[in-house]
């Protein structure tokens, strides 16, 4: 249990004290163009790393084939969307949207993660509590004008057409009331769990939660992009620090493994640099909030093929 706690409070207070630090050495909009360019580095460590040691699991696997086939097929579809949307200039709609999709993708890892490393389940009423108060924050910060930033110095609001533009204003209290009530609810929840059994873990959520409603109280709106890192690194540093203790013991295994962050951060950079000389559609390459957007739809989804009640639906469950 030590080892889970250690690893929530380094996962949450990390992402914060370095938004803390780049905001107060770095001027708005500057500061945020670090933070997102940061965090889709760290993302795409995440993303590619993941992949890896999700493949290698595959190859053991008598139907290697079929996991193969899946995650292409997951992987296309994923593209498909975020190009669909760029098109249709739809894509604050599926930005939106994923929202709840990396949630869920959140749900089902807080609930490997603490099996992994307590051998014990952890409560389901728990993880729906956080979830409602994440979602609820993340909805409410999407009224701030961060929203509508990217990593190109640029605001989707302002670029476009007049009548998606309308709908992003005409939605605005909408998400006000939606990101309130996912909060107070999710707080209702967690409150009613620690009322019922008293352990630290509801008690630790239970302050991050409430600690939440009071800057969502006093920002109003929450800051988008504060948030977005905040939300993200968390998830990233929670299963960096995870496999970091893991591969400890094995000298060999852990420096690979912090070698294949160095690999992954410096094949982006490269990667991205090309693409800036190729096109200026993607002015940051795979920095780019479109492409960082497709990799994150692609990781979530491939990503539940790792779960036994996708195996079992997709007829995977063959060792």
């Amino acid at each position: 249990m030590t080892t889970y706690v250690w690893n929530k409070i380094i996962s949450l207070l990390l992402p914060m004290l370095v938004i803390g630090v780049i905001s107060l050495l770095v001027a708005v909009p500057q500061s945020w163009t670090v933070l997102l360019v940061g965090i889709s580095l760290l993302g795409y460590t995440h993303y590619v790393l993941g992949a890896c040691y999700q493949h290698k699991a595959w190859l053991r696997r008598s139907n290697y084939w079929q996991f193969f086939g899946w995650s292409f097929l997951f992987a296309t579809l994923s593209i498909v969307v975020v190009a669909f949307a760029v098109a249709q200039q739809l894509l604050w709609l599926v930005a939106l949207l994923t929202i709840p999709y990396f949630v869920w993708h959140g749900y089902e890892n807080e609930l490997t993660l603490f099996l992994r490393t307590t051998v014990q389940m952890l409560s389901p009423v728990l993880i729906a509590g956080i979830s409602l108060v994440a979602v609820g924050a993340t909805l409410d910060a999407f009224r701030h004008t961060s929203a509508g930033f990217t990593a190109t110095l640029s605001y989707y609001t302002a670029t476009l057409v007049p009548p998606t533009k309308a709908m992003v204003i005409a939605l605005a209290p909408y998400l006000f009331w939606a990101g309130l009530i996912g909060m107070v609810s999710g707080i209702a929840l967690l409150s009613w769990y620690l009322y019922r059994t008293r352990t630290k873990a509801a008690l630790w959520w239970c302050g991050v939660a409430f600690g939440l409603l009071a800057w969502f109280w006093y920002a109003n709106p929450l800051p988008y992009v504060w948030f977005f890192v905040l939300l993200l690194g968390y998830h990233f540093v929670t299963w960096g620090v995870h496999y970091g203790v893991v591969f400890w013991s094995d000298n060999k295994r852990f420096y690979r493994y912090l070698f294949g962050h160095v690999l992954v951060v410096g094949g982006v950079l490269v990667v991205s640099v090309l693409l800036i000389q190729v096109t200026d559609r993607f002015p940051l390459g795979l920095l780019n909030n479109e492409l960082f957007l497709a990799a994150t739809l692609i990781h979530i989804s491939t990503s539940f093929l790792n779960d036994s009640w996708l195996q079992q639906r997709l007829g995977l469950l063959v060792v």
